[in-house]
C-alpha cells in the first residue's frame, strides 16, 4: 500500500515545507509515501490512478475529531482496502466538481479554515501522528 498526499498550490521553500519535509521523512520509515504540489487540479487528476481510494479533504467533510480516530480511519483502509490511498488539498477555492465526482469519501481534520500550506502541514503531521498510534510507538501520548 503506498500514502499520497496531492495538494494543488504553489510550492514554496518556507518553513512550512521544511517542517513538512522532515515528518515526509519520517512516514517513509514505516509506510511508502509520496507528496506532491500540482499546479494545476487536472494536472493533479491525471496523476491520480483508478485504483486508488482517493480522499478528499474538505471542512465540510465528515470529522476526524481525535488523532486516535483518524488513526483508526487509517488502519482500517490499510487493512480491509488493499488499494493505494491518496489525500488531496484542493486549491485556494476548494475543490472542483470534477474532483470531488473522484472522491471516495471527504473528511475534514478540522471546522477551522486554514491556509493550505498550513493544512499540507496538519495533515502530514496527522498522518505520522497515526502510523505511529498504528504502531503502538509513543510519540502520540
Amino acid at each position: 500500500m503506498k500514502l499520497s498526499l496531492y495538494a494543488v498550490g504553489k510550492s514554496k521553500k518556507d518553513a512550512y515545507g521544511e517542517i513538512s519535509a522532515e515528518y515526509e521523512k519520517r512516514i517513509r520509515a514505516k509506510i511508502t509515501f509520496e507528496s506532491k504540489i500540482f499546479a494545476t487540479e487536472e494536472a493533479l487528476l491525471k496523476a491520480l490512478s483508478p485504483a486508488t481510494d482517493v480522499v478528499l479533504l474538505d471542512e465540510g467533510g465528515i470529522s476526524m475529531g481525535t488523532s486516535r480516530e483518524f488513526a483508526s480511519f487509517l488502519e482500517k483502509k490499510m487493512i480491509y482496502g488493499g488499494r493505494d490511498v491518496s489525500f488531496i488539498i484542493g486549491g485556494a477555492y476548494g475543490l472542483t466538481a470534477e474532483l470531488r465526482s473522484r472522491g471516495n469519501q471527504t473528511i475534514s481534520l478540522s471546522s477551522l479554515t486554514f491556509p493550505h500550506r498550513l493544512a499540507r502541514l496538519i495533515l502530514v503531521e496527522q498522518l505520522y501522528r497515526a502510523m505511529t498510534i498504528i504502531h503502538k510507538e509513543p510519540y502520540h501520548h
